[in-house]
């Protein structure tokens, strides 16, 4: 070692006392010496056993600046594939040169036409902290390379990061006719951001498209249904069996079964009380609303026996709700039943609600 040491001294620009003062520096366990020389090599044109030299102590040592000297020498003789490539991007980073990596990879989509490049340099420019170039590089992918609802969402991304919702919307707006079925999570921004901006017809057809491809979250269901509305309850009541059989919510069953009663949609809400009473998970012993329901199913095809019995059982459980108490006292009115109506005045009384309105109305 300090043979070859003091040659490199006598004759600094002897390629080979280099190369030897390199070798004998790993063979010595001096990897920093060794990466120094294999440096002056590789910058000498070294060849490949130089630049292979600096792939492998320079990451041992931290040296980011020669790791990235390195690989851009390799590439630019050698064809890299993706990884090599976002490797590389890795390495501006690392070493604290993002404006330098930017514009090389810009250089090399300038040169070669290739997307990945560019895609790396907006990459870079949005994890360096430049939102504004990065959006440019990223629209410019859109307008060079296509459509790609991941570009775009990086884009929109952006603008929502900044608080420019409206932006964000015009934006997504602007590409929705390239958009397919399966890009849920372009259909899903677009739903939200048309929600929160009011937008209702656009986002209830953007979470139809979600509901195509089976990609509604419960709150989605819950938005869809209130968008729809009074002018499309057909739709509407489906939706809420669907996300019941999805979701296992039972809030949506009864939804879907008072969408069939306000339609008076005798046939479903039939087919809706046999699938409860045969799902076993379906509980609704503690609810109200379903007893009250059924009762009024019952009572509208003639079945009065089992429709005076859930009256009384959505009474016993929810003896304060004027509404359920009310709708059994017409029932017992309308079926004469004057013991069973006088005993639930008298309750009324007892609890001192018989000035409620809603029995008067």
């Amino acid at each position: 070692f300090r043979v070859a040491e003091a040659a490199v001294r006598q004759a600094p620009e002897d390629a080979a006392w280099h190369k030897r003062l390199a070798q004998v520096a790993e063979w010595e366990r001096k990897p920093d010496v060794a990466l120094r020389e294999w440096r002056w090599l590789a910058r000498r044109d070294g060849g490949e056993e130089a630049l292979l030299a600096l792939l492998r102590l320079a990451p041992g040592l931290g040296d980011y600046d020669t790791l990235l000297e390195a690989w851009k020498r390799i590439a630019a003789v050698r064809k890299l594939d993706e990884a090599q490539w976002r490797a590389l991007a890795d390495l501006f980073e690392q070493a604290g040169r993002q404006r330098e990596g930017i514009e090389f990879f810009e250089a090399r989509h300038a040169g070669e036409g290739d997307p990945l490049p560019l895609e790396i340099a907006a990459r870079l420019a949005q994890r360096s902290g430049d939102d504004e170039r990065a959006q440019r590089l990223y629209l410019r992918l859109l307008d060079r390379h296509g459509f790609s609802a991941d570009r775009l969402l990086k884009i929109v991304t952006l603008h929502l990061q900044k608080g420019r919702n409206q932006e964000a919307f015009d934006l997504l707006q602007k590409y929705r006719g390239q958009a397919g079925e399966k890009e849920a999570d372009y259909w899903k921004l677009l739903a939200d951001l048309a929600w929160q901006l009011q937008r209702d017809e656009t986002a209830a057809e953007a979470y139809r498209r979600l509901a195509a491809g089976g990609n509604l979250s419960r709150d989605d269901y819950s938005r869809l249904l209130f968008l729809l509305g009074e002018s499309q309850q057909e739709e509407a009541a489906a939706l809420a069996e669907l996300a019941y059989r999805k979701f296992g919510d039972g809030e949506m069953l009864l939804r879907a079964l008072e969408i069939h009663a306000a339609r008076n949609d005798l046939l479903a809400q039939k087919r809706l009380f046999e699938h409860i009473a045969a799902e076993r998970e379906a509980d609704f012993s503690g609810t109200a609303r379903f007893y009250l329901m059924r009762a009024q199913y019952h009572r509208a095809v003639g079945a009065l026996p089992p429709a005076r019995a859930d009256f009384r059982r959505a009474a016993s459980i929810a003896p304060g709700d004027a509404s359920t108490v009310s709708a059994m006292l017409w029932f017992l009115i309308d079926t004469h039943d004057h013991p069973a109506l006088r005993e639930v005045m008298a309750q009324v009384i007892a609890r001192g609600d018989q000035q409620n309105p809603v029995y008067w109305g």
